[in-house]
């Protein structure tokens, strides 16, 4: 509300008009005295009665000042409203670092080291920390996302591969793909709260966008266990292809797409029933999938297929391949943010790529010396 919409009085000016209509009406039946004194009465309480409002009104504009100095120290610090657009958090095994990417003017704007060979990166939805698992020496990383710098080193069980965190921002899920289990980390105090049986190496998770499910494939034994998030019970085991890989919970939450790395295929497992509906072919070594809307605003999925350098494209409305697009380099990892670009990464390369959706183009490539990069993850 401006102020320009609050009332404002002129108490002379309404006293004189009142006192004129008085007088008229006096002077017509020529009795003033009376007239004149009841009218001095009114004029008195109007007085009080517009001094009160004025008062008011002086009131109602100090809160509103003071709601518009709590609306902007409160807006100022929240998470996504005082940084500029998105970064991407990449994981480099070789150098045991990740690489801070702008990704509007996508530049490296920090390197920050941590444990050893780190694989998988997680960013809570506030954009307020990023996790890290360390596949050689058994930890998570904890960033702050406000100074880039190490908060916290949670150990976990063997060999964490990637990382999730579930919707709600509460739980983080880590699959260990050497002690065959995943640790859950309590994301209020960064510490492990319980660690859950899985199957065989397992590598991924996902979860329903309702925090109601979480799904993690196993590598080992080509299986992705199903869990019931309140209380970490897993409920299903569901057969796939073989040695699957990423793992992802379409935007509609009807399906989880599973990439299976060695029989080069996507396996659909449908949310209501926990069974797999349809199996999609994909290029050779199918990898990395993620998401994006088409320019006719159709949910896309594109898998990453290494040995082929090649994108499957998945339209999830019919779970039919639409197109195939070749790379010149192979794309391993795979990212998105809100907008037209996918983010991925080149594992041998040492290479972040920006690919747009509606050119299916690559756009723009950022080297990392040195390294072996492997997830890719957006977050404010």
């Amino acid at each position: 509300m401006s102020d320009e919409k609050l009332p404002k009085f002129d108490v002379k000016a309404t006293s004189i008009v009142v006192i004129a209509l008085f007088l008229g009406a006096g002077i017509g039946y020529g009795t003033q005295t009376p007239a004149i004194s009841d009218l001095n009465s009114d004029v008195s309480s109007l007085k009080s009665e517009l001094a009160k409002s004025n008062s008011e009104v002086s009131s109602a504009r100090n809160e509103l000042s003071s709601a518009r100095a709590e609306l902007s120290k409160t807006t100022s610090s929240l998470p996504g409203l005082s940084r500029a657009g998105y970064y991407l958090y990449v994981a480099d095994g070789k150098n045991n670092e990740v690489n801070v990417i702008e990704a509007a003017s996508f530049r490296n704007v920090a390197t920050i080291k941590v444990g050893k060979t780190p694989h998988g990166v997680a960013v809570t939805p506030d954009g307020r920390y990023a996790y890290v698992t360390n596949n050689g020496n058994n930890t998570v990383s904890v960033i702050d996302t406000s100074t880039f710098k190490i908060i916290a080193e949670i150990p976990v069980g063997q060999k964490p591969h990637h990382a999730r965190i579930c919707p709600h921002g509460v739980h983080l899920f880590v699959p260990n793909e050497g002690s065959n289990d995943i640790s859950v980390i309590d994301v209020a105090t960064n510490k492990v709260i319980a660690t859950v049986p899985a199957g065989s190496k397992p590598l991924y998770a996902a979860f329903t966008h309702d925090d109601k499910f979480a799904y993690v494939s196993n590598s080992g034994n080509n299986t992705v266990t199903v869990y019931k998030t309140h209380d970490l019970t897993p409920i299903a085991t569901i057969p796939v292809g073989t040695k699957p890989h990423h793992i992802e919970v379409s935007p509609d939450d009807k399906y989880v797409l599973v990439v299976n790395d060695g029989s080069n295929d996507v396996s659909v497992i449908e949310v209501a029933t926990n069974k797999v509906t349809a199996t999609i072919p994909a290029g050779k070594k199918a990898h990395g999938i993620t998401f994006a809307l088409s320019p006719a605003h159709k949910w896309l999925a594109y898998v990453s297929n290494i040995e082929d350098k090649t994108l499957s494209v998945i339209d999830i409305s019919t779970l039919k391949v639409t197109k195939t697009i070749s790379l010149d380099k192979a794309f391993s990892c795979l990212g998105t943010a809100p907008g037209r670009y996918l983010y991925a990464s080149h594992a041998v390369e040492g290479e972040v790529s920006q690919f747009d959706v509606l050119s299916d183009k690559v756009t723009n490539t950022l080297s990392i010396i040195g390294g072996e990069l492997h997830q890719v993850t957006a977050g404010y």
